[in-house]
């Protein structure tokens, strides 16, 4: 889908958002501030879904007064951040691009945040399985730009890496990690006999566009990237369709803006057999899914909210998405500043 950077407004009311939820979280658990309302307690994992929690106006107080809970109106991502600390997930699914990354100014994402990655990294350390289903592999060898997930992964502790999983190439691999925090590739799918023929299609679909084209052929997975700022990527996608239905296969294809790729899964799949390998189950009802482009027909994260219908799911993307799956919310605070403000809430939740 559609991605812009963060919006300063935005970012900024939902840290406020956040802030008076947090402060409603910590008046409430020890002693009463005032008799005007009741506390408010959080629960635990176990502890049922709490009915409608307070959200407390925070400004900046005065230090030396007893101040009373305010309510105040409630809006879309107040209830969803109060929805992730009152019953947090046991489990996160996060897309990379676009999501925990934000796309930088030469088309390519940006680094991680420091403070995404710690996150993250307090997630794994309480015990909270993360799941990467990503379009990029773990390792890619020799491509023209970056497109692997090792390089973020590598900034995570490797003794916490045990509670992670990659589901890379849009569902065509899954690696795991051992208690030394070493990649363990659990099963992969390669394109076998079908590779000289979807070569072939790259190279044509060069030519029906008339554009010079990066390619990244990976095992299960192709990826046509135009130059910068090249607007001809629905073009693009509608020809190398072509030329796939040609040739009998009917891989779907996708755009986000000027990458064009498809695979011999999907996200969905990749997730449905990320889940079969945690050690412990979780129920769909405990997953939360973040991504940014769940739009349909085509958002590259739809096929994830149609794996697990009965999680929550989160888009810091869909700007311009007319259409999201159903249980999808979309949050003001976009790209990886939104990521952010969601894990905040579920540490906060979890109490980690």
């Amino acid at each position: 889908g559609a991605h812009r950077g963060p919006d300063p407004d935005d970012g900024s009311a939902g840290e406020r958002a956040l802030r008076a939820l947090l402060l409603a979280v910590s008046l409430a658990r020890p002693t009463p501030v005032a008799p005007v309302l009741p506390p408010v307690l959080i629960p635990r994992l176990s502890a049922p879904v709490l009915p409608a929690p307070a959200v407390l106006f925070a400004p900046t107080l005065p230090a030396g007064r007893v101040y009373s809970a305010v309510q105040a109106p409630v809006s879309p991502d107040e209830s969803l951040f109060a929805g992730l600390v009152g019953r947090p997930p046991r489990s996160v699914v996060g897309d990379y691009d676009n999501t925990l990354a934000d796309r930088g100014p030469n088309g390519l994402s940006l680094p991680v945040s420091n403070e995404l990655v710690a996150a993250l990294a307090r997630l794994l350390r309480g015990g909270i399985p993360v799941i990467l289903a990503s379009s990029r592999h773990y390792e890619v060898a020799d491509a023209p730009f970056p497109m692997d997930l090792k390089t973020f992964i590598d900034r995570l502790p490797r003794h916490l890496r045990r509670n992670l999983l990659v589901s890379g190439g849009v569902g065509s691999e899954l690696v795991g990690f051992d208690a030394q925090g070493r990649p363990i590739q659990l099963w992969s799918q390669g394109w076998g006999a079908e590779e000289a023929v979807i070569r072939a299609i790259a190279v044509q679909a060069a030519i029906d566009v008339g554009a010079e084209l990066q390619t990244v052929l990976s095992p299960g997975q192709l990826i046509l990237r135009l130059p910068q700022g090249d607007t001809r990527g629905p073009e693009l996608a509608r020809a190398v369709a072509a030329r796939l239905q040609a040739a009998g296969f009917l891989y779907k294809v996708l755009q986000n803006k000027e990458f064009v790729y498809f695979s011999r899964s999907d996200k969905g799949q990749g997730l449905k057999g990320a889940l079969a390998a945690l050690p412990r189950p979780v129920a769909e009802a405990d997953l939360l899914v973040l991504g940014d482009e769940f739009g349909l027909p085509d958002g590259g994260d739809a096929a994830l909210a149609a794996a697990v219908p009965m999680a929550r799911s989160v888009s810091v993307g869909d700007a311009h998405s007319e259409r999201l799956p159903p249980g999808v919310q979309r949050l003001r605070v976009k790209g990886g500043a939104g990521a952010l403000l969601v894990l905040k809430a579920v540490l906060a939740g979890l109490g980690l």
